[in-house]
């Protein structure tokens, strides 16, 4: 097992000096904060562990259990880093301490174990290791993984609501969707169960996996982290929409004098009537066929409504209310329209689906072809042969 625990204490120090990197980088700098607070407690729980599995060399009890409190960290700086990333604000300033609570409480328990004489820490700890090593880890264990699996699984829907924000706003997704961040917290929620299920079995097998599994996603996810475009522009543009439709109610239940305290539907309070929709349908159908703004491969919903003299709200309530549509969607079925066309043009039978595809508007191979088999239900390539002149 030796080698193990080298391959871990080796991935610790790479943990902390990632740490250090990130801290440095200047982009997405708060989130980032929180990433190199999530990796260097990582880290530094790892080596407490190495430590308590190494009492029998070392019978330092100073350094037993140094740092465990510091896994009820782990949910509450991940969450806080995909929140940052999200642009995913807490609506009660200064709310996000409350998740530090169970750490800093488990802390002030760990002083009646630090208090202890030393021989009794020692051999506290190598009880624990024998109960471990028969499968009764106790049910502290199963508390971990319970709220570390519930501060995983808020972080999945905090990504979640993300990328479903991101499609009313932008019309290529593929460099902000964080698809990457769904992947990592999906693979470590596993890893964590794999974790439980060798404390309580006693599997070698799993925990040897559990070990390197853990040590590979966490700083996989620091190397992915710096490289991370600062996606500062999406969170303001998320945030203005946002900030824009409060105020648009504010200004709206002030002049009517709302004092009904029902919930609202999303545009209850939206200044776009009927009759403006209608006008502005109008507009934006004809700017969408004569100057064919979905050809621009990264056009926005604020641009586009600047271009069309209308608050970037108003236009996502009329593309949800009067087309069944986001702006994502919108944008894109425009785009296939166009692929479709050119797929039928003798003229371009030679030029590739791929290239057709890019000069349509589209930025990614993958997304060209999912939608385009939503909305036609063949494939580029089916489509061309069915539809040869």
């Amino acid at each position: 097992m030796n080698w193990i625990l080298f391959i871990i204490v080796a991935g610790a120090l790479q943990g902390i000096l990632l740490s250090l990197i990130i801290l440095r980088k200047q982009a997405n700098r708060e989130a980032n904060i929180w990433l190199a607070a999530f990796i260097m407690s990582f880290a530094i729980l790892t080596f407490s562990d190495v430590l308590d599995r190494t009492i029998q060399l070392h019978h330092n009890s100073a350094l037993l259990h140094l740092f465990d409190w510091g896994i009820l960290l782990l949910g509450p700086f991940l969450l806080m880093y995909l929140r940052e990333m999200t642009g995913d604000k807490y609506k009660k300033k200064n709310s996000w301490f409350l998740h530090f609570l169970p750490a800093f409480i488990a802390f002030l328990i760990y002083f009646i174990f630090y208090s202890m004489p030393s021989d009794m820490k020692i051999k506290t700890v190598m009880d624990d290791q024998i109960e471990q090593a028969n499968g009764n880890p106790g049910f502290l264990a199963l508390l971990i993984t319970l709220q570390i699996a519930c501060y995983f699984i808020w972080g999945l829907a905090v990504l979640f609501r993300y990328s479903r924000h991101l499609k009313e706003h932008y019309s290529a997704t593929e460099k902000r969707n964080l698809t990457w961040l769904k992947i990592f917290v999906v693979i470590n929620l596993l890893i964590w169960f794999i974790w439980l299920f060798a404390l309580y079995t006693s599997s070698n097998i799993a925990r040897i996996l559990n070990d390197i599994g853990f040590s590979i996603s966490v700083y996989l996810l620091g190397y992915v982290g710096i490289g991370q475009i600062d996606l500062g522009h999406v969170r303001t543009a998320l945030l203005y929409d946002e900030n824009s439709r409060a105020e648009e109610k504010y200004q709206n239940n002030k002049k009517n004098n709302y004092k009904n305290d029902r919930p609202a539907s999303r545009y209850e309070h939206s200044g776009l009537t009927t009759d403006r929709a209608a006008a502005l349908r109008q507009k934006l159908d004809s700017y969408m066929i004569q100057d064919k703004p979905y050809l621009e491969e990264d056009l926005n919903l604020r641009e586009l409504a600047d271009r069309i003299d209308v608050l970037p709200h108003h236009l996502s309530q009329l593309l949800n209310e009067h087309y069944n549509k986001n702006f994502f969607e919108f944008i894109n079925s425009y785009r296939v329209q166009e692929v479709k066309k050119m797929l039928s043009d003798p003229n371009k039978k030679n030029e590739s689906i791929l290239s057709i595809a890019f000069s349509s508007g589209f930025n990614s191979k993958a997304t060209f072809n999912s939608f385009f088999k939503k909305y036609t239900g063949q494939t580029p390539r089916q489509f061309r042969t069915l539809n040869k002149s």
